[in-house]
């Protein structure tokens, strides 16, 4: 999972076009490939320019982000698309999902999130923030029927315990009082397992937990292990 992530950045403000892809440039494995200021030309550039995950603004002139969005969704599928936008309560972001999106983030987001939501969404198929509420990432998970994510690691049973404690929100002297291990040796865990799944955040654990048969959610948002 360490081949560059092609990026296409849709949204009609220059200037936070032109700083989101200023950051994005320095990242390692990222590759800012074009941007766009409104949907339409966006889906124009898409043609003759293949990305894996674009960044897209809701609110543009031409053609607006959920339009351009359903375009990408019946010509591109394989796209990842996070929304990024002002509009971040829960009914647009449950749009967002609605029409295909694989994340939505707010433009306030800080640029680790942000990072994060792109090496999810393209190594994983989604993203979601940590204050989102867990039923509705399990009907999400569970509407697009996602495969099992076949990766070219291996993660051990100990490590999988570590994954389910995580997925709980407990933290690292919680886990050691758990598994009878040193609060040391849970954070070096936790850090070897980000590494491999590409991500460091708790809810990044659980969509990692949920797309590999290791935890689903019941109805009622409760986490629970197979």
């Amino acid at each position: 999972m360490n081949s560059t992530i092609r990026i296409a950045i849709a949204d009609d403000h220059t200037l936070f076009r032109k700083s989101l892809s200023d950051a994005l440039t320095y990242e390692f494995n990222l590759d800012v490939v074009f941007g766009a200021s409104n949907g339409a030309e966006l889906i124009y550039n898409l043609a003759t320019n293949p990305v894996d995950v674009i960044l897209l603004d809701l609110r543009m002139p031409v053609m607006s982000g959920f339009e351009a969005l359903k375009i990408i969704r019946d010509k591109y599928p394989l796209i990842k698309v996070i929304i990024v936008s002002m509009h971040d309560s829960l009914p647009f972001v449950e749009e967002s999902f609605e029409r295909g999106a694989n994340a939505h983030l707010s433009k306030d987001c800080d640029i680790e999130d942000l990072l994060d939501a792109i090496r999810m969404t393209h190594n994983y198929g989604y993203y979601f923030t940590n204050d989102f509420p867990k039923e509705m990432i399990n009907k999400i998970i569970n509407k697009k029927s996602a495969p099992p994510v076949l990766d070219d690691f291996i993660i051990s049973e100990r490590e999988k315990e570590i994954i389910r404690q995580i997925c709980l929100e407990k933290g690292s002297k919680e886990i050691s009082e758990e598994l009878q291990i040193a609060e040391r040796t849970v954070q070096n865990h936790r850090y070897k397992i980000s590494k491999k799944i590409g991500t460091s955040s708790s809810v990044g654990f659980l969509v990692y937990a949920l797309l590999n048969g290791i935890a689903t959610i019941t109805a009622d948002g409760k986490v629970v292990f197979e």
